[in-house]
């Protein structure tokens, strides 16, 4: 079994069914998104596939490079000190997770009945995710 069947194999029980037509198309296409919904439980999985390298680091701001997604909250210097701080790397991996947070906020009355359960952003060719 290769990695990508690995990842789907769950979805195949009988009590997954992808969600598709009407305003779910437009959505989850234009995004690179596979909504699975879990008919007994009413979970909503969320997968975004991607062309990207998922480790590769982003680079934030001009004049200071940022090593951590934490906005203008915290410095580097700050989350590196903070033993505590679970701030995630600026990793183009846990970006795209962020953006597929930001969409499934956009889509509100399109998920009813249900919860959100796994976010996932996954790259087949080069057999990683986050």
């Amino acid at each position: 079994m290769d990695w990508a069947q690995n990842v789907f194999e769950k979805y195949v029980d009988g009590n997954w069914t992808r969600m598709k037509g009407g305003a779910w198309d437009a959505v989850l296409e234009n995004y690179g998104l596979i909504c699975m919904r879990n008919v007994v439980t009413g979970q909503y999985n969320f997968i975004k596939i991607s062309t990207s390298n998922l480790g590769n680091t982003k680079i934030f701001g001009q004049h200071m490079k940022r090593a951590y997604l934490t906005g203008a909250f915290q410095t580097d210097i700050q989350v590196e000190s903070d033993s505590n701080n679970h701030a995630l790397p600026a990793e183009q991996g846990f970006v795209e997770l962020m953006e597929v947070m930001n969409i499934i906020n956009n889509m509100g009355p399109a998920i009813q009945e249900g919860f959100i359960g796994e976010l996932s952003v996954i790259n087949p060719f080069h057999g990683m995710g986050r």
